[in-house]
């Protein structure tokens, strides 16, 4: 089992960026298997603006 913790914001192609452009924090759960490492969970949180 591993988590991954990430922060960051969308920026869309035209740069634009997400609803006043919030930063996010981003947790995944990834668990080995045989065949390769899986994300079983997610979950993301709004730090507010910057």
């Amino acid at each position: 089992m591993a988590i991954l913790t990430a922060y960051g914001h969308i920026e869309y192609d035209d740069h634009r960026s997400s609803e006043l452009n919030k930063r996010t924090i981003y947790t995944l759960t990834a668990l080995r298997r045989p065949e390769g490492w899986r994300f079983v969970a997610y979950q993301n949180t709004s730090l507010g603006t910057r």
